[in-house]
């Protein structure tokens, strides 16, 4: 189950616009993997493990705001799940395997503004 964050809401940055993944490599532990992209292509760098834990059918993630540069009081970002992608880095996969929450190219957004 991968995690994509849009730290900026800005599509020109990142990979399709998503600055961070996590659980793209499989946790260690109980700590799951955050990577930040490289270059604008499906190529991420590990820069941080999060607590984690899974209960019943909840994911449950522990993300220090640091960890994805959010220095202002406000947050505006957008995430997106993905399970089961078969076609790493091809941004149309989300149309047409596994599950992705929400579907498509559709982004869930998180604010304090």
């Amino acid at each position: 189950m991968l995690l994509l964050i849009d730290v900026d809401r800005d599509k020109s940055t990142g990979w399709n616009g998503y600055d961070f993944i996590v659980n793209r490599i499989n946790p260690k532990g109980n700590k799951a993997i955050i990577e930040k992209n490289v270059g604008g292509r499906w190529e991420w760098e590990p820069v941080a493990q999060t607590k984690f834990a899974v209960n019943s059918n909840k994911l449950e993630l522990e993300i220090n705001r640091d960890i994805l540069n959010l220095k202002a009081a406000e947050i505006d970002l957008e995430f997106k799940w993905n399970d089961n992608m078969q076609e790493n880095g091809n941004i149309m996969d989300f149309y047409v395997n596994g599950d992705t929450a929400p579907g498509g190219r559709f982004n869930f957004v998180y604010t304090t503004k």
